[in-house]
């Protein structure tokens, strides 16, 4: 039988010397352009066809490789993963080890981005430190830079290689470690997006600032400001139509022949139960007819055309804190998937809403031997680890106010009262910074050193906290 939308969630695994399961759960994904081929990644690397909820293989990840960032080829062949311990893995379709491992500096050189070329040829990598570029034939880079980067994206053709780290943007040539320029915001980068060539460059910052980058030249076409602040942009292959995203719950709707937005939505969402942020994303199919828009829970896909959505879905959640990734969608809009509370969903846009009768699904897939939804009886498991939107939503934060509450950092972090309270206050201190009753007070100048140690520590601490 195949199901045209289905869902995925790992089997709970047995640690050493522990007598509970403890949930695996998905915290990273990726889709090829062409649909065919999903990773999903939590203690272990899934591959999976479009096909089936059950993956064609899975590589467990040692301590040190457990990914936080993905970047998969056009058709699926290739992908590779990166992790906060700075390991880099590269795997082929038909084998479930990687072709080669790659250590970008030391243990705790975070991974913060990678990207891969069409046909999976060439690989761009930023980490805390460097900036490496890669012929993947090959465990050894081509060459790296010395600079430290949240965000890197590669042409289809790998010719250039686009940047974004604090409130710089730079480009480099395949060829050459030297960039080829760089030009400096006035506030930091959020979010990064390119089209397939290169010509279109989209870049949104945290004062609510989307900038487009039009045929090469080194500075922006235009800029447009939005109400809130930016959380995600996204850009079609073409560069002919983008989409940006804020913390007000709107998406905005472009073409590249104005400055002003073709249309906007804003979602009035129910989402937030105390606490204080839910970050929206977007992305958009790379023929850009389609735009896959989510914020936690709530899912929308619209057509380019029109400012309501063709399609909306929310789905029920336990609340256990933000367990979300990043909306992915295939070249033609016909395939979209996202993680929700570390389990991935896989949507066909002409049969979505196979997925909404929860209890017709969950009895199909168990009377065909699908186990899919995991039962928690209750019990309160840990998740250890942290994806790219999860650095983004605390930088987010961090530049768009003054103050974070505790219980919303705790809550992301999916960490247990005792545990987050006593290893978060005393990582504060090391940084000189305050907390004020239930607040974490913003030192702009220190904050973001602080934010990338936390998301460093963060795996360790999860472990320790099963026992405090």
């Amino acid at each position: 039988m195949t199901l045209d939308s289905w869902v995925f969630d790992p089997p709970d695994y047995i640690e050493e010397n522990d007598q509970i399961p403890s949930e695996d759960s998905l915290s990273v994904s990726a889709i090829s352009k062409d649909g065919e081929k999903i990773v999903a990644c939590s203690t272990k690397i899934f591959y999976l066809s479009k096909e089936s909820a059950t993956p064609i293989w899975s590589y467990d990840a040692q301590d040190n490789e457990n990914p936080t960032t993905i970047a998969i080829s056009y058709y699926g062949d290739f992908f590779a993963t990166g992790s906060s311990n700075g390991y880099l893995l590269f795997f082929n379709e038909s084998e479930s080890s990687p072709l080669w491992k790659y250590l970008v500096g030391y243990i705790g050189d975070s991974v913060n981005s990678i990207d891969i070329s069409y046909d999976g040829t060439y690989l761009a990598v930023a980490t805390e430190v460097n900036l490496f570029f890669f012929e993947t034939n090959s465990s050894i880079p081509k060459w790296s830079y010395p600079i430290r980067q949240d965000i890197v994206e590669i042409t289809m053709d790998g010719e250039l290689i686009i940047t974004g780290g604090k409130n710089n943007l730079t480009i480099f040539s395949q060829s050459s470690s030297t960039p080829i320029w760089n030009y400096s915001f006035s506030s930091n980068i959020i979010d990064i997006s390119v089209s397939d060539t290169g010509s279109s460059i989209l870049v949104g910052c945290s004062n609510g600032l989307v900038y487009l980058f039009k045929d090469f030249q080194s500075f922006p076409n235009w800029s447009y400001s939005i109400a809130g602040s930016i959380t995600d942009v996204a850009i079609s292959s073409t560069g002919q139509y983008f989409a940006a995203s804020d913390n007000n719950d709107d998406l905005y709707f472009f073409t590249n022949a104005s400055s002003s937005p073709l249309w906007i939505y804003h979602l009035k969402s129910s989402w937030y139960f105390g606490w204080d942020y839910a970050v929206p994303y977007v992305s958009i199919s790379g023929n850009g007819d389609f735009i896959f828009f989510m914020i936690h829970k709530y899912f929308r896909l619209f057509h380019r055309s029109k400012s309501n959505p063709i399609w909306e879905y929310e789905r029920e959640v336990q609340g256990w804190g933000f367990e979300e990734g990043i909306p992915l969608i295939s070249y033609n809009g016909d395939y979209f998937a996202t993680i929700l509370e570390g389990v991935l969903y896989f949507f066909y846009r002409l049969n979505p809403n196979q997925l909404i009768d929860f209890n017709n699904y969950y009895i199909g897939l168990l009377s065909i031997g699908i186990p899919i939804f995991t039962i928690y009886n209750g019990l309160f498991f840990y998740r250890f680890y942290i994806s790219r939107k999860r650095r983004k939503i605390l930088k987010t934060l961090a530049n768009s106010s003054d103050r974070i509450r505790l219980e919303m950092v705790m809550n992301l972090l999916n960490m247990n009262e005792k545990s987050f309270y006593k290893k978060f206050a005393s990582l504060a201190r090391e940084h000189g910074l305050k907390i004020d009753e239930d607040y974490l007070i913003v030192d702009k100048d220190k904050i973001q050193e602080f934010i990338d140690n936390l998301l460093k520590n963060f795996r360790d601490w999860g472990k320790k906290g099963k026992n405090d």
